[in-house]
């Protein structure tokens, strides 16, 4: 299935005090890694973001709903989309791996959406998406109804558990939030 992917990248880092699509990993920005990642495993992909970037050969979307956090940018990104099956993944996951989420892809079996869960905490903002899905999420974004655990209980979708991915480490959904957590996967 032709899938577009979606990296979320329109945040404020404001626990990094700096932006975390710029920070590097291994020699090449979050950004970077994310883009290759997504690169591997889908179609066509988009930056959903509120910053300009250096050109790394992907369009940039821009939010059509400002400060609406993340599920404005999955929506901003869905209006771009090429493809219906839409595969997102924050700027602040450089460890996930694209045979992480070509299993993912892998299991989808006709859901609308597949969110994955580790550890019973879901990962809203490395998953599957429907085109179909815009319309809720823009009734939620209309209602100011930003949280993504209430996205997920108004989606029809799949929970997946991280941990039956045979190569899972507990490393490998880790976001970056803050200049202590990025010193911890810099020693890795």
């Amino acid at each position: 299935m032709k899938t577009t992917g979606i990296i979320l990248a329109g945040g404020k880092s404001s626990r990094m005090g700096k932006d975390k699509a710029l920070l590097m990993h291994e020699g090449k920005s979050f950004l970077e890694h994310c883009a290759a990642t997504l690169s591997s495993v889908c179609d066509e992909v988009l930056i959903s973001t509120n910053h300009d970037y250096p050109d790394i050969g992907l369009k940039m979307v821009y939010d059509i709903y400002e400060n609406k956090g993340p599920i404005g940018g999955i929506y901003a990104g869905m209006q771009r989309a090429k493809y219906d099956n839409i595969l997102c993944l924050s700027v602040d996951t450089p460890l996930v791996t694209s045979d992480f989420l070509q299993w993912i892809l892998g299991r989808q079996a006709g859901a609308t959406s597949v969110f994955i869960k580790e550890e019973d905490k879901y990962h809203p903002l490395i998953a599957i998406y429907r085109k179909e899905d815009q319309i809720i999420i823009l009734n939620q974004l209309n209602n100011n109804q930003l949280r993504m655990y209430s996205l997920i209980k108004e989606l029809n979708h799949l929970s997946i558990d991280a941990e039956d991915y045979p190569r899972y480490n507990s490393t490998l959904l880790k976001n970056v939030n803050t200049p202590e957590e990025y010193k911890k996967i810099k020693s890795l």
